[in-house]
């Protein structure tokens, strides 16, 4: 007569055990939270290129002012998740031409890289470089990293460890009238840099690079015209690996080969032994010239072979341009302006995200939902904590808007 007690008594025990073993193994639910739109603190004169960086808990904005009738390349931070940014801090301060500033960050340590008229052999353009050790508090004297005669410009910058990569377009020393990718390395937290090294070396035109580092490895892709089409709007997008902090490149590989489509503004980051390059790619159709789309081409194996493209946005009616995006993790970030699904004829701000190394990505966000002009978007990610940046033309001057996202774990 006590068994079906004794029954009752294991069938609670197994249930109560199969509800506990399901809350300790389900993985937790995540969902985003998207703050509000702010606006940065800005001078009195236009602000433009805003570039974005986070290192722990802290995101550095970067930045070109408009000033006494050239710009100049100032700094701002938001410290410890705030979402007020702290007081700008001059970087150029020249009386010449500061332009297209790129940043990066490791620990402690955040690293700025410029295009300047500044000091340099005839009127074209070097690239000048500035760092520092205390979270931005303080940035040492810049120094010139190309110091050529011919034009520098378009540089970036990436930092993993003590190591610090800086790649650029320059017309010296390059094949022909063209320009070549050219790259710089310090191992020693920016204490010392190399020569430069040209990694296109060819007689096409070299432009528009890029460069990640994840651990030992540092990548770096860029765009070549296709001469042989009779047209500089034919590109290839290339791609040069090193596994040795930057000391040795491999072959070049062809990441895409265009014919009849233009491939724009290559953006790459890197995570783990994960690369993800993303880039606007036209896909016009009859009687609509000026489609894009936004695709993804991902490695899994430090860049050894990639992923057929991955459509993340096809247009059929407007534009889709200027994407970039940020890793952390198994979690990949995308953002791009776009006039499909913006309010009237301007560009708004667009976001998606994978949380499975990008084998999926969520329907895209609608970030700056305005009936004003919103460009130039910018993604960075810390852990559970993502900014974008981009230029909003909102008001009577070219204002730098941005919005904090947080993931954050339900149950």
């Amino acid at each position: 007569m006590y068994w079906p007690v004794v029954l009752i008594l294991i069938m609670a025990i197994i249930v109560t055990f199969v509800i506990i073993f399901t809350k300790v193994s389900s993985p937790p639910l995540f969902v985003y939270y998207f703050g509000e739109t702010n606006t940065l603190t800005t001078g009195s004169n236009n602000s433009f290129s805003s570039q974005i960086a986070s290192s722990d808990k802290d995101t550095y904005i970067v930045k070109t002012e408009m000033d006494r009738g050239g710009g100049d390349i100032s700094m701002e931070k938001i410290v410890s998740n705030n979402t007020l940014p702290s007081p700008a801090i001059s970087i150029s301060n020249a009386s010449a031409n500061s332009t297209n500033p790129e940043v990066a960050a490791a620990g402690n340590n955040v690293y700025l890289v410029w295009s300047d008229t500044n000091g340099t052999k005839g009127t074209d353009a070097d690239i000048f470089f500035s760092s520092s050790s205390d979270n931005g508090g303080s940035f040492d004297k810049p120094i010139n990293l190309s110091n050529s005669i011919g034009n520098s410009s378009n540089p970036e910058v990436a930092a993993s460890g003590n190591n610090v990569y800086v790649v650029w377009s320059d017309t010296n020393g390059a094949k022909g009238e063209n320009g070549d990718i050219f790259f710089s390395s310090s191992r020693d937290r920016a204490g010392s840099f190399g020569e430069p090294s040209n990694l296109s070396d060819n007689e096409r035109n070299s432009t528009n690079p890029e460069v990640a580092a994840s651990g030992d490895n540092v990548y770096v892709v860029w765009a070549d015209s296709r001469e042989e089409t009779g047209t500089s709007d034919n590109v290839n997008l290339n791609l040069k690996t090193s596994t040795d902090n930057g000391i040795h490149f491999g072959d070049r590989k062809i990441i895409k080969r265009d014919v009849d489509k233009e491939t724009h503004l290559p953006q790459i980051t890197a995570s783990d032994g994960n690369v993800y390059i993303a880039l606007a790619d036209k896909d016009a159709k009859e009687g609509k010239p000026n489609n894009f789309q936004v695709i993804l081409r991902t490695s899994t194996d430090n860049g050894t072979e990639f992923s057929n493209k991955k459509s993340l946005k096809t247009d059929i009616d407007n534009k889709t341009l200027l994407p970039h995006l940020a890793a952390s993790g198994d979690k990949v970030y995308v953002v791009w302006a776009d006039t499909n699904g913006a309010k009237g004829e301007n560009g708004d701000i667009f976001f998606s995200s994978s949380r499975d190394r990008a084998g999926s990505f969520g329907e895209p966000v609608n970030l700056s939902e305005n009936s004003q002009n919103s460009t130039n978007p910018q993604v960075s990610a810390s852990g559970s904590n993502i900014y974008v940046f981009w230029n909003d033309f909102s008001s009577a001057k070219n204002e730098i808007k941005y919005k904090q996202i947080k993931l954050v774990a339900m149950g």
